[in-house]
């Protein structure tokens, strides 16, 4: 069970890399794409004066359709990933909660409730778990 929780805070690590590699790539998209709609607005301005003699601007067209497809594909891309972040990020507070009561449940059994005051990081809870089930289990094992 304690691995299940540490594989999921694993994985939720993991998603917050991958939006952030994301982002990373909608930034430098973005960049991209405004560096090319400044060269398209020059090259139009040449294409202008030469549209007489050249005849049309169908290439440019054809790009400009190309880069707004890929564009459209990172916002998908990213929106799914947040929606991903979001959905993840409310299981993780849930089960934070979750073992934050029980971690309290845990002291209180063994008397010592300042065992579980400030802890938040799941890891050190179930840590804290294991901890006081194995004390017990030594005391016990002592008893009889």
């Amino acid at each position: 069970m304690v691995r299940k929780f540490l594989t999921r805070e694993q994985t939720y690590s993991q998603l917050l890399m991958a939006v952030s590699e994301s982002e990373r790539k909608i930034d430098k998209l973005k960049k991209d794409n405004e560096e090319l709609r400044s060269r398209l607005h020059e090259l139009q301005i040449d294409v202008t004066d030469n549209a007489a003699k050249a005849g049309g601007n169908s290439m440019m067209d054809e790009e400009i359709i190309e880069m707004n497809g890929t564009l459209d594909y990172v916002k998908k891309d990213h929106s799914a990933l947040m929606e991903k972040f979001k959905r993840i990020n409310i299981v993780n507070d849930q089960v934070s909660g979750w073992a934050r009561r029980v971690f309290g449940k845990f002291a209180a059994l063994v008397d010592n409730p300042n065992l579980a005051a400030g802890t938040t990081d799941i890891s050190k809870i179930f840590e804290g778990m294991s901890i006081v089930v194995c004390e017990e289990l030594k005391r016990l094992i002592e008893r009889q």
